[in-house]
């Protein structure tokens, strides 16, 4: 016979609410981004994030290790795009319910690498806690 916790069943409303709206958060986030983001850190923006990269040094593995970012690997204007629509494209399907587990760590992830490729222009409170959530 298995156990259940007392009220367990008020917990799953408010997790598929709560895991919708992070959607809808990381949704909006990719979504601004994209717009925003070869301007900022581009090839020809304010910051280019190859400067950024080229100034932490060459050893990408532990570089990789200690700041996380896709972008050691492929820095290029497409390839921050990439990043960011396929962001929104996951928080599209986290918002659907699809594998919410695994499309959490992916958003997760892409934030991540996305705050530390644009240095100061997103290390501001909202990313940080859009991280942490």
């Amino acid at each position: 016979m298995r156990e259940t916790v007392p009220g367990a069943d008020a917990y799953v409303l408010s997790t598929w609410l709560f895991l919708r709206l992070l959607g809808v958060v990381y949704l909006v986030a990719f979504v601004s981004l994209d717009r925003q983001i070869l301007g900022l850190v581009g090839s020809r923006g304010i910051l280019p994030v190859r400067e950024l990269l080229a100034r932490r040094g060459r050893r990408v593995l532990p570089l990789f290790l200690g700041w996380p970012t896709l972008a050691w690997w492929a820095s290029s204007d497409r390839a921050l795009r990439a990043m960011t629509r396929g962001g929104a494209a996951l928080s599209i399907l986290l918002v659907a319910g699809a594998a919410p587990i695994p499309v959490l760590a992916l958003l997760w992830f892409l934030h991540l690498s996305l705050v530390h490729a644009c240095g100061e222009f997103l290390h501001y409170q909202w990313d940080v806690l859009l991280l942490e959530a």
